[in-house]
């Protein structure tokens, strides 16, 4: 079942917190109580990444995880984790690779946040 929630503009001074490590619905309404209003969370860039993610104890946001966020009144954003970086002799390289790949992440990054709200797609 898709998860309920709206977009909203956050109240101007919100506090809030990113995090690698997945939340639980006690660790989501502590922070609540601690005045955290919004809660930033990862979705992996491909499935070599989601695996590696999840052996090591940072899982991908999934949709259990997304409803007890929210329902602890926090809002919710989802981003991409970021790509390793490398020394500057690569830029150039990794512009172009980047500019190849950049569409094939998005889309699955989109994916996989369809799937942490309980959308199938």
């Amino acid at each position: 079942m898709a998860v309920q929630g709206r977009v909203a503009q956050a109240d101007n001074g919100a506090i809030g917190f990113d995090t690698t490590v997945p939340l639980n619905s006690a660790t989501a309404n502590t922070y609540f109580s601690q005045n955290f209003r919004f809660c930033v969370r990862y979705v992996s860039r491909d499935d070599a990444g989601r695996q590696y993610n999840a052996a090591n104890g940072s899982a991908d946001l999934s949709e259990p995880e997304t409803s007890a966020i929210m329902q602890s009144g926090l809002a919710l954003m989802v981003v991409q984790h970021v790509e390793q970086t490398h020394p500057t002799l690569f830029a150039v390289a990794r512009c172009l690779e980047a500019k190849q790949g950049g569409q094939n992440r998005g889309t699955q990054a989109a994916h996989r946040s369809d799937q942490a709200f309980g959308k199938t797609p």
